[in-house]
Formats: structure tokens, sequence, C-alpha cells
């Protein structure tokens, strides 16, 4: 069976989307789907932090958080990270590390999006129901 995955950045952005193409050809599903919905500027760009988004989250074995090279994680963000690790999930954190995870046996960190892909490319021979599983053995 596939990895299932739940998406989340400090907001919707080329990598983000590059990485939900990227990990669907990959052959993951990708359950989240706040990424998906127009952004209306009224409502501010967290308000896909909701309880029905923690209940998607919960369907996922994966977290895939977008970072960047932002230094102050929004606390949504934070939310959502504690949230994951608390119930087990893998968490791919792709941006600058986060000091209080490092520590999460069930937390891995890629500096970049692309060296991500790097990681994932050295893939392609494997069955994609496994990519997630040898990125972060």
């Amino acid at each position: 069976m596939p990895s299932t995955v739940y998406l989340e950045a400090p907001a919707k952005t080329q990598d983000l989307l590059t990485l939900k193409w990227l990990l669907r050809s990959s052959g993951c599903k990708i359950v989240s789907t706040w990424h998906d919905e127009p952004l209306l500027p009224a409502n501010g760009l967290r308000s896909h932090l909701t309880w029905p988004r923690l209940e998607e989250l919960k369907l996922c074995d994966t977290l895939v958080v977008v970072c960047g090279d932002i230094e102050e994680i929004p606390l949504e963000l934070a939310i959502i990270t504690g949230f994951a690790t608390a119930h087990n999930l893998r968490v791919i954190w792709i941006g600058l590390p986060l000091e209080p995870l490092d520590h999460c046996r069930n937390v891995h960190f890629f500096p970049t999006l692309e060296e991500f892909r790097k990681q994932l490319g050295l893939l392609t021979n494997v069955q994609p129901k496994t990519y997630l599983d040898l990125l972060v053995a």
C-alpha cells in the first residue's frame, strides 16, 4: 500500500505544489486538501488549520512539512507537527531543522526540497510504495 501523506507549510508556495506532484508521481496518496482550495484573502494564510484538517492528518502515515529557511515557526505549524509526532506519524521536515524535534526518531530532516528530491531520485528503481520508507530508514 502506498504511503499516505499530509502536506503542511506556512503558506501555499511553489515548493509545496512541486512537492505535491513529486510525491504523487512517486506513488504516494496525498490526503491533505487545503493546498488545492483557493486562498481567500479574508481567511489569511493559516485558516486551513482546523479540527477537520487534523482528522485528515490522522488518516496518514506521514506528515511532510515544507518550511524553507524561515527561522520562526508559526504556532499552527508547531501544533500540527506536535500532533503528528504525538500520534507516532513519520514526519519529514524540509527546511531549517527544528531543534526540539532533533531527538524524535520519527522525524527526518532535509535541508531543501532539492535535497529531498535527490534522495527520492536515488530510489527510482524501487517500488513506489517503499520510497518514503527507504528515505527515512
